[in-house]
């Protein structure tokens, strides 16, 4: 199937083709391009896609630059949404290294009381067994003098 071209003025033809006034003319003379006079205007035959304007490429920058201004913001959003939690996540950190520090401040006041009931209690124990041995030592001795009495 041929490809179906389209009629443009001269000018826009040598932009689109790539090729100087004097090449155009030379390959319209020798038919190898279609050509037609209208209104003292030449237009010539171009085959391929339509060239993007000027204008339509502006219109596609302002979109994408529109488009890159809202991602922007959205990012931001992001950021700013992120910031906030990494500032709680710290709190909850110092938080929690706070109750870390008073966990172990409570262990060791709580390993001092043991040591200390400990040391209590041995000196309870010795306590304890010189009373034992100086209430059999009085027994003992008043067994004795109750054997001596009552050999009499």
């Amino acid at each position: 199937m041929p490809e179906i071209g389209r009629w443009v003025p001269k000018n826009q033809a040598m932009d689109e083709m790539g090729i100087s006034l004097s090449t155009l003319d030379r390959m319209i003379k020798d038919g190898r391009v279609e050509s037609t006079r209208q209104d003292g205007r030449v237009y010539v035959v171009v085959y391929g896609p339509q060239p993007v304007t000027d204008r339509e490429r502006l219109e596609y920058v302002q979109e994408a630059l529109a488009e890159s201004e809202r991602t922007v913001a959205n990012l931001e959003r992001v950021r700013s949404g992120l910031r906030r939690r990494v500032s709680k996540l710290n709190e909850n950190v110092e938080s929690l290294n706070l109750d870390v520090q008073n966990t172990q401040d409570i262990e060791f006041i709580l390993r001092a009381e043991r040591d200390r009931l400990k040391a209590d209690l041995c000196a309870g124990r010795r306590r304890t067994q010189k009373i034992i041995f100086l209430c059999v030592s009085v027994i003992v001795v008043l067994l004795l003098a109750l054997a001596v009495t009552l050999t009499q």
